[in-house]
């Protein structure tokens, strides 16, 4: 994956590419939820239906951890206003033995951060989990000489299946709005909030278009200005 990423950093000197980084703990969910945004079902679904095993309880276990970091292209974000503008995506492994390696791969670059949290954990140690990782981010960027209007965030509650009630999927919702109003009071870098699960699908489509709306109004506030007259219609409605 890192000889990969290299690659694919010598081809971005010559386009505009734009950048989704996954963070969060191991075991968030993130490589999953990466499948499913990239169009296909998770690899443990998979492998659980051909042996007749599809549950929740037995195809999460069967998809192994991301070691370090993976990198590929992804066709699956799109910008109608930017049509020729490429994606690549950084999904980071969460284990602690992986964090010192994380800084090589921040860079200045222009990017969407998905912040990942596990919202079947206690509530706050989900709380604490999206704001662990925010602001790793965001010391990431700043150590890397990169600038955060630079940059769009986006705070994503993964596994919501594994929820047993209504209430609980409202609280979580709740918990990531009111961090997302805390964090915009100082800068509005969070794009949005999503509530998804990998295994159902609920929320990808959504999330899908949240990313590729964030990345575009990055795009065209650092790399094409934007004239004030058109600037009102660049909403992408992903704000929730």
């Amino acid at each position: 994956a890192i000889v990969e990423w290299v690659r694919q950093a010598t081809t971005r000197l010559h386009t505009r590419n734009m950048r989704v980084v996954m963070l969060g703990h191991g075991r968030a969910g993130k490589s999953t939820l990466l499948q499913r945004l990239n169009g296909a079902p998770s690899r443990r679904s998979r492998i659980a239906r051909l042996a007749g095993l599809a549950t929740p309880e037995v195809s999460r276990v069967m998809t192994p951890s991301t070691v370090a970091m993976d990198a590929f292209e992804c066709a699956s974000f799109r910008s109608k206003r930017l049509p020729n503008m490429t994606w690549s995506v950084l999904d980071f492994a969460g284990q602690l033995e992986y964090l010192p390696l994380h800084p090589y791969f921040f860079t200045s670059a222009c990017a969407v951060y998905a912040i990942v949290a596990d919202a079947s954990v206690p509530l706050e140690s989900f709380a604490k989990q999206i704001r662990y990782w925010f602001s790793r981010a965001v010391q990431s960027v700043k150590s890397s000489g990169g600038t955060l209007a630079q940059q769009r965030f986006v705070l994503v509650a993964t596994q919501m299946d594994k929820l047993e009630s209504s209430t609980r999927q409202r609280e979580v919702g709740a918990k990531l709005k009111s961090i997302r109003d805390h964090l915009n009071q100082k800068s509005c870098l969070v794009a949005g909030t999503w509530t998804v699960s990998a295994h159902t699908g609920a929320g990808i489509d959504g999330l899908r278009k949240a990313i590729s709306c964030a990345g575009e109004e990055v795009a065209l506030e650092t790399w094409w200005k934007v004239p004030p007259s058109v600037d009102s219609t660049l909403n992408c409605g992903i704000i929730v």
